[in-house]
């Protein structure tokens, strides 16, 4: 997994070569991007009461 070349500045990667090697360090990264991503639209939409 690289940073991706012209989208890296925001977090993006690519995975080159998916596989059974990189299945489950891209799965923990879209884990987290998830948790973050909601938790950001939760804040921004007021949900949640925090």
């Amino acid at each position: 997994m690289i940073a991706h070349p012209v989208y890296g500045g925001v977090g993006w990667l690519g995975v080159v070569n998916p596989g059974p090697r990189t299945q489950a360090a891209v799965r923990e990264l879209l884990d987290a991007a998830y948790r973050l991503a909601r938790a950001r639209h939760e804040r921004r939409a007021g949900v949640g009461g925090g």
